[in-house]
């Protein structure tokens, strides 16, 4: 027994320095150890087991921190063959689905990942994206969310459903309301300075018909022209809607307002659909 163990301790053959022993001889020196242990009684293999004493250097490097750690795609190039095994086990974004997966109308599920003014983003199991809720499909009963911020903030990590409304390219548009899921055609464009100053000198309590193009947190968007060529687009702040009209805005939807404000240096109107106050 003495003799089997003094083998598993021998000296590094010759040309192996004790700094760098020979792979293949430690190896078989641990072999040789195991099969001494396994054939003898069990207090005599505890007993040799914690007497033995390796050299430090020997055991260095061999450990864990001393080889560059192997990648699955590496592993599988030098093994000719598909990893498997604890590769496949681990998380992957090769497990995710694509965008060209979904269809309009499919209802999905996934954690809140993030909330924005121009929506909340959802990880809907999609490879490199995620799902937008635009602000004016954030209600299920449809409407302007009063409360946005608030409570979508409140389900961050949580686990929301939703229906697939629209895709445009590599993104998923979301939507929570109930019921049909066609959206008027919205034109959008960029206010043209020239059309921006013809509105700015409009008397106050001059109306014109507009249509809601957008919702953001802070009120909604409309498109109004006077005439052919002098569209712009203007904010009706949520101050500045009339009772009852949070409730019933959507998209498309055509609404009265008034020019109150315009800002010549960033080309944009602030509209509402109050009645001017008298003096």
């Amino acid at each position: 027994m003495r003799r089997c163990f003094q083998h598993s301790r021998r000296p590094p053959p010759p040309g192996a320095s004790a700094g760098n022993p020979h792979k293949v001889y430690c190896l078989l020196a641990a072999a040789s150890l195991l099969l001494c242990i396994r054939s003898s009684p069990t207090g005599i293999a505890a007993s040799a087991m914690s007497s033995i004493t390796l050299p430090t250097a020997w055991v260095m490097p061999y450990s864990s921190n001393a080889f560059p750690k192997i990648t699955c795609a590496q592993q599988s190039s030098r093994q000719g063959r598909t990893a498997v095994s604890r590769c496949a086990e681990s998380p992957s974004s090769n497990d995710r689905g694509l965008v060209s997966d979904l269809e309009v109308g499919q209802h999905v599920e996934g954690p809140v990942k993030k909330v924005t003014p121009m929506g909340v983003f959802l990880d809907i199991g999609i490879k490199k994206k995620k799902g937008l809720i635009e602000v004016s499909e954030w209600l299920e009963e449809g409407g302007f969310p009063v409360d946005y911020f608030d409570s979508a903030r409140k389900l961050i990590g949580k686990t929301i459903s939703a229906r697939v409304l629209r895709k445009k390219g590599t993104n998923v548009f979301l939507t929570r309301k109930l019921g049909e899921l066609r959206r008027p055609r919205i034109l959008r464009g960029k206010n043209m300075e020239e059309d921006v100053q013809t509105f700015a000198t409009m008397p106050p309590d001059r109306w014109f018909t507009g249509q809601v193009i957008s919702m953001a947190p802070w009120g909604i968007y409309a498109s109004i022209r006077e005439k052919p060529g002098e569209r712009v687009e203007g904010l009706i702040h949520r101050t500045n809607f009339v009772e009852g009209f949070a409730e019933s805005a959507s998209l498309g939807q055509q609404v009265r307002v008034r020019v109150v404000s315009a800002n010549m240096s960033t080309c944009s109107l602030a509209l509402s659909m109050r009645t001017p106050s008298l003096s």
